[in-house]
């Protein structure tokens, strides 16, 4: 059965081409049963028009041909495949608490409601005051800078 399907794709792939009539009989037969090695996914991927050997050579194609394509596709194909042996970890169906409840939690963490747009998290009671002296260095700072960007 594979090898009738790989006996029709070569056919095809070789009617296509200019130099049909130089084809011989071995080098049909030999295409075929590289083709009829491949899976039918790969066979139909290297015999079309999208993607296929016609595109890569300019006169029949052989087997080495068909070979560097089918690389070529592979690597392609695993270009973007981590490379690693990890396994993806599997979501468990564990209960939620209720919303409610975790609202609080995260209002309780935060200091402040994080969806009402109003309250900002300076204003939460869990905000730190600055030392008295840190905010005499940086108004004496702002207003040096305002002094001379005056005088400029």
């Amino acid at each position: 059965m594979r090898l009738k399907e790989a006996n029709e794709a070569a056919n095809k792939v070789f009617k296509a081409c200019v130099d049909f009539d130089k084809s011989t009989p071995e080098l049909l037969a030999a295409v075929s049963e590289y083709l009829a090695t491949l899976e039918p996914t790969m066979l139909r991927r290297v015999t079309t028009l999208k993607e296929g050997i016609l595109l890569k050579t300019k006169f029949l194609p052989t087997v080495a041909d068909f070979h560097a394509l089918v690389k070529e596709l592979e690597a392609k194909d695993t270009q973007f495949k981590p490379h690693t042996h990890y396994k993806v970890l599997e979501s468990y169906d564990v209960e939620q608490p209720p919303l409610e409840r975790r609202k609080q939690v995260v209002m309780d963490a935060l200091g402040y409601n994080p969806q009402d747009r109003k309250s900002k998290p300076m204003e939460a009671e869990y905000a730190m005051p600055l030392d008295p002296k840190i905010v005499e260095a940086v108004t004496a700072s702002y207003d040096a800078a305002m002094a001379r960007k005056k005088s400029a």
